[in-house]
């Protein structure tokens, strides 16, 4: 709605006259100055000076004065002018004169402009300034909020800035150390491809030398006189013409060299593009690994301190990871053993410096089908040829996705992706084959807060053959599926000592629909019938063990069914692996 103009809005008595008014300006009704007060009583007007001397004359000290700025209506009544208003009616809320008291407001309450006035100073204008000085209160603590929010909205654009700044360096280190890495890649297709060429094209030239010089030969016999000897070496000249045809068309055939192209493209939609979607790429770094011979010298050939378990690929063989002590140093090897004890073959091994007992880390290990091995070591996972002992690692210490801090569990899914749990960073990583980042899923949170993505202490892995990923929530006592996208799947089991219960799970092994779940709190194993509403169908209480960290089980191979648990248990507890034969009678 617009604003009425102030000069069209009805007439009323308190209104004052404008101050932009072009009536005439009055003047002291004694000394002509400027009039500032005008006598009601009088009727006319006084400067400062002469409203000092009206006041205290004992005739006039009585008589009622008024800023000369009133509107004159303001003073008389409107329907007797010569009276003035003296009263006011707080029913009506109206300047009233004595005649109109006497008229038509008898019933109503009336009392004179002063107590009015006086009333309305103390009510209505003192209330309505501790009103006003509440909303300035109020008014001041928003402005202060709003203050505070500005600095804050500032800092936290600083911060932003910042960490967008570092994670642009971070992605351009990445470029330059993958645009050397490729390039190295295109020189080595490069000069391998001409190298080919440039065989091809010695063999090239030597085809024209003879071709040349069978040129000059007939050139030669097609200017001898004798024609009969050119009619006795025609069948010759003819088969030599025919083997250089041939030799020519075979090297026509084969000019178009099968050689490997180098497709730039595809080189950056395989290397640069996922660095750029993942702030946390890792850098693949292909150090090489090679457990030399003297790796496994001067160590005893028995087995010490094991600290992860894997199932090899042969029947009733293991693989062991073991971690030492010895001169400062922290080494580490794997090998294949039977369940018998005995050990097969040495498959790799290495060494870092130490400066305590305290720094040394808990490594795990996994295998696949493919004779691959994935050591995790803190932030580090080392894939291991177990054939050839050839190896490299990836992995980078950090939090953003695709990096790590404390690896507990790792374990390979059936399109040979490696998934790495993290016991410090709460979640489950997975990368490719070639130690490229995928995604993470599972969020940090413990106990009464824990909802369906959330992992604390995840401990262990198990993949069946849909790729559902199973978690050991360790201090969350259950276990999580996840399917190969990191969607949640379902939890099984909660705290308790009761079947179908636990008390931190530590280890996990599956097979086909028989989930084997160690707990470290209840000194337990359980097996878990998947497909019959998480039934357990067995268990089995660890006596000797001292503090269960991982399981194999071996099943028999002429099992009778799937709820057949015959077979070997073996668990490793960091002094011994315990065997354990199962039977059905």
């Amino acid at each position: 709605m617009c604003p009425i103009p102030v000069r069209q809005l009805p007439y009323h008595p308190l209104y004052f006259h404008n101050a932009n008014s072009t009536t005439k300006e009055r003047t002291c009704s004694v000394c002509n100055q400027p009039a500032a007060m005008f006598c009601i009583d009088c009727d006319d007007d006084y400067c400062a000076a002469c409203c000092n001397v009206h006041e205290k004359m004992k005739v006039t000290r009585n008589h009622l004065l008024q800023p000369t700025k009133c509107n004159p209506k303001l003073m008389t009544c409107e329907l007797h002018e010569s009276k003035i208003l003296d009263y006011y009616c707080l029913e009506c809320e109206k300047l009233l004169c004595n005649q109109c008291t006497s008229c038509d407001q008898r019933s109503h309450h009336i009392v004179s402009t002063s107590d009015a006035c006086k009333s309305f100073k103390e009510t209505l204008l003192l209330g309505g300034q501790m009103k006003l000085n509440k909303v300035l209160d109020s008014l001041d603590v928003v402005k202060n909020n709003y203050t505070l929010q500005r600095k804050q909205e500032k800092d936290h654009g600083i911060n932003l800035k910042r960490e967008v700044h570092q994670r642009t360096n971070y992605i351009i280190s990445m470029l330059q150390s993958r645009e050397k890495l490729i390039c190295e890649q295109i020189d080595l297709a490069v000069d391998d491809n001409t190298s080919l060429i440039e065989q091809q094209i010695d063999c090239t030239k030597k085809s024209m030398e003879k071709v040349t010089k069978f040129l000059e030969i007939c050139e030669e016999w097609r200017k001898m006189p004798v024609n009969n000897a050119l009619l006795q070496l025609k069948p010759l000249l003819n088969q030599r013409l025919y083997q250089i045809m041939e030799e020519n068309r075979i090297k026509q055939n084969s000019s178009s060299l099968k050689l490997d192209s180098i497709s730039w493209t595809d080189k950056v939609c395989e290397t640069i593009l996922p660095l750029i979607e993942e702030y946390g790429d890792v850098q693949i770094t292909k150090a090489s690994l090679n457990a030399s011979k003297t790796s496994f010298q001067n160590w005893s050939y028995e087995l010490q301190t094991p600290m992860g378990l894997s199932k090899a690929n042969q029947e009733n063989h293991v693989y062991v990871i073991e971690s030492l002590w010895k001169a400062q140093k922290q080494k580490l090897r794997v090998r294949k053993v039977s369940i018998q004890g005995k050990v097969i073959a040495d498959v790799w091994a290495c060494s870092k410096s130490c400066s305590s007992l305290s720094d040394m880390i808990s490594p795990v290990i996994a295998s696949n089908d493919n004779k691959m091995l994935a050591v995790g070591i803190g932030h580090e996972v080392i894939l291991v040829n177990s054939a050839t002992k050839k190896s490299y690692k990836f992995g980078k210490q950090g939090n953003y996705p695709g990096q790590l801090q404390g690896i507990s569990s790792v374990a390979f899914s059936s399109v040979g992706n490696i998934l790495v749990a993290d016991y410090v960073l709460n979640r489950v990583s997975m990368f490719s084959s070639e130690g490229e980042f995928i995604l993470c899923f599972g969020t940090s949170s413990k106990n009464s807060c824990a909802n369906e993505y959330s992992l604390s202490n995840p401990s262990a892995l198990a993949i069946d053959a849909q790729d559902h990923v199973y978690v050991a929530d360790t201090d969350n006592h259950r276990i999580v599926v996840f399917n190969h996208e990191g969607c949640y799947l379902k939890s099984i089991g909660c705290k308790g000592s009761k079947l179908q219960e636990f008390v931190e799970p530590c280890a996990l092994v599956l097979s086909e629909t028989v989930l084997v779940v160690l707990e470290k709190g209840n000194k337990r194993i359980q097996f878990i019938c998947l497909e019959n509403d998480n039934t357990v169908i067995g268990s089995l209480n660890l006596v000797n063990v001292t503090v269960p960290r991982h399981l194999i089980w071996i099943k028999s191979p002429g099992s009778a069914g799937k709820e057949d648990l015959s077979g070997n248990i073996l668990v490793a507890d960091s002094e011994n692996v315990y065997v354990n034969s199962l039977f059905v009678e």
